[in-house]
């Protein structure tokens, strides 16, 4: 920490010269090598070289190709190991480094992203910390830990306004999350404490009681149903005088939403609509709420069903109520593609509904597009493989699942599955020793995964 700060007033403009002059030549190695030795190392809280280092790093796998994961861990795990024992003993500068040092040949890994950040905020690299989290949330804008890391920060910097802000984005993205719904309390009655202490009229103070309910309002997630109606009567009452007021439409709209009461959401919503057409997050709203209004419907069905296993009317009523829910999202996620073709998630969303519909070429469709989502890459192989395999086009199907064992360690549970899809691809096409050596690498780590003794046995018969 000494030398840092001693070195931190040393001319380095000369070292991004050279950066440039690399950058130009897609010297990117010897780019990476000036920030990382020479700038980095004379200032470890220089936010601007980390930004390009990371940059750097990105279109440099842009241009030459992103390396297997394999080859990512043969290359980092030394760096790998070190930034984990570093953390441990909370030698936050060498936890920096090698990080630093794995995140070149992975720069978009999360996992090591974070581990960087939560270095820099325990070494007091705040503004480096907080720019770590944020390319954090470019790459997942729901991770919730970064969101509560840069709360966490903003709080030490007393700027409880923002450090709310993301605490009420993380429990917005996990309702059920304890410590986000603390936070935000804790931090809401500071700010409310705060606020009464600086009052300096009676106008003021009541005015700051009216803030103070807000507060208390936008918490009626975590409460009863009757809290829920309360926050919506003092809601509608506040539109009663500015009923075109966009912030207060949206609030009532949550407030219905959150309660479940989704036709009345959705009438709200259109109202924004009206008032703001092109508002793509409103649409997505309405989207959710018709979506959810089929869910609950399916959910309360299948809750009977459970009690009533044998009873015929209520299996063909859920039957048709499944058919219903995935005719809405379909209609509805194909609807909102058409003014958002580059929405990932929606995308997404849209290929489960045409799989479970069992549209399999409509699926695969939509999967091509949200396997570019590094979010969603995985799963989405996952499900190519899976259609195709009801396609009977096996090899293609085994493609697929092959690029999910190739991006995740083997001791995770999602390599076993998807070795276990690659069995049963290579059983169903007649591939007999290809499937009992799928089926026996699961074997030999999880003697009891799913089924796969007993197809071994049928194999080996």
């Amino acid at each position: 920490m000494l030398l840092a700060i001693k070195v931190v007033n040393m001319d380095v403009s000369k070292f991004y010269v050279k950066v440039e002059e690399a950058l130009k030549r897609r010297n990117y190695d010897y780019a990476i090598k000036i920030l990382k030795n020479q700038i980095l190392t004379c200032n470890p809280n220089d936010v601007k070289a980390r930004k390009l280092l990371r940059a750097t790093c990105i279109e440099k796998y842009k241009n030459y190709g992103e390396l297997k994961p394999a080859e990512v861990w043969r290359k980092g795990i030394g760096s790998y190991i070190i930034m984990q024992i570093s953390k441990i003993i909370k030698k936050w500068d060498t936890v920096i480094d090698h990080a630093e040092n794995f995140l070149q040949y992975d720069p978009k890994n999360i996992p090591v992203l974070f581990a960087l950040g939560e270095a820099c905020m325990h070494a007091n690299y705040l503004d480096t910390s907080i720019s770590v989290f944020e390319n954090i949330l470019a790459f997942d804008g729901n991770h919730v830990k970064a969101l509560k890391a840069l709360g966490k920060i903003c709080e030490k910097e007393n700027d409880l306004e923002k450090a709310k802000h993301y605490y009420q984005r993380a429990l917005k993205i996990n309702p059920s999350d304890d410590e986000s719904e603390k936070l935000v309390k804790d931090l809401s009655a500071q700010i409310t404490a705060n606020t009464y202490g600086q009052a300096k009229s009676s106008h003021e103070l009541l005015r700051d009681q009216e803030k103070a309910k807000d507060l208390e309002d936008e918490q009626a997630i975590l409460r009863t149903d009757e809290d829920y109606l309360r926050a919506i009567e003092r809601t509608k009452k506040k539109l009663a005088s500015d009923p075109k007021n966009r912030k207060d439409l949206r609030r009532l709209g949550e407030l219905y939403q959150k309660s479940a009461r989704y036709d009345q959401a959705v009438e709200v919503y259109n109202q924004i609509l009206q008032l703001d057409p092109t508002n793509a997050d409103i649409k997505n709203r309405i989207t959710e709420c018709k979506v959810d209004r089929m869910d609950f419907e399916v959910r309360s069905i299948r809750e009977k069903l459970q009690k009533n296993p044998n009873d015929e009317r209520l299996k063909q009523e859920y039957q048709r109520a499944m058919k219903r829910k995935l005719e809405v999202e379909i209609q509805e996620y194909s609807q909102q593609i058409q003014s958002q073709p580059t929405n990932m998630d929606l995308r997404h969303k849209l290929g489960l509904a045409y799989f479970q519909a069992a549209k399999f070429d409509d699926a695969i469709a939509q999967f091509q597009f949200s396997v570019k989502d590094p979010r969603k890459k995985n799963i989405a192989h996952s499900y190519m493989g899976q259609a195709f395999m009801k396609k009977q086009e096996f090899d293609i199907a085994i493609e697929h699942f092959q690029s999910v064992l190739d991006s995740i360690s083997p001791k995770e549970r999602e390599y076993k599955e998807a070795m276990y899809w690659i069995g049963q691809a290579h059983e169903a096409a007649g591939h007999q020793e290809e499937a009992l050596e799928a089926y026996t690498t699961i074997y030999r780590e999880d003697i009891n995964f799913k089924d796969v003794q007993a197809r071994l046995k049928k194999l080996r018969n």
